[in-house]
């Protein structure tokens, strides 16, 4: 099992990856979806800003259902566009920072946590599962949304190295 620095340090490489890839977004490309019944470049963009923080603040709070704890996040959510996405993300990687700070390595390995499906994990392995997954992949669909819809010069180590694409 990889510790909480090591799984926080992963949580804020994707992020840094994400705003990096964000900050080559138009306007023009937040309408593009590969085909109907997906999401568009602006909807993956709001789904990428709470992610990850919203499992693990979820699995941290007490007393809400899953359903009311996500229903009043996406409420308190402003509408995510180019504007404020890379600060929003940064705000994401903070909550992140400050939710870490407050798990004791005791329930990173034995507080038992409910996954949205119904299975239940270990909190450490479910945010790698979920938060530090679900990062990774909803990244690499952004970069995939990106080099189907745009002309931009993006290579796949775009999508996994912080600081390579050209400006």
């Amino acid at each position: 099992m990889i510790t909480q620095d090591q799984a926080f340090k992963l949580i804020e490489k994707e992020i840094q990856i994400i705003r990096q890839l964000a900050k080559k977004l138009e306007p023009s490309m937040l309408d593009y979806k590969p085909k109907e019944g997906m999401r568009t470049t602006q909807e993956l963009l709001s789904y990428l800003n709470n992610c990850a923080y919203g499992m693990i603040a979820y699995w941290m709070s007490e007393g809400s259902s899953m359903k009311d704890f996500f229903t009043q996040l996406r409420a308190e959510t402003p509408v995510i566009d180019l504007s404020n996405f890379d600060d929003r993300m940064a705000l994401q990687r903070d909550n992140i920072q400050k939710i870490f700070a407050q798990i004791k390595a005791e329930d990173w390995q034995h507080k038992i946590v409910t996954y949205p499906w119904g299975e239940k994990a270990p909190l450490g392995e479910a945010i790698i599962h979920t938060s530090i997954k679900w990062l990774a992949a909803y990244k690499y669909q952004l970069f995939m949304y990106m080099k189907m819809g745009s002309d931009l010069a993006l290579t796949t180590p775009d999508a996994w190295v912080y600081g390579t694409i050209n400006a």
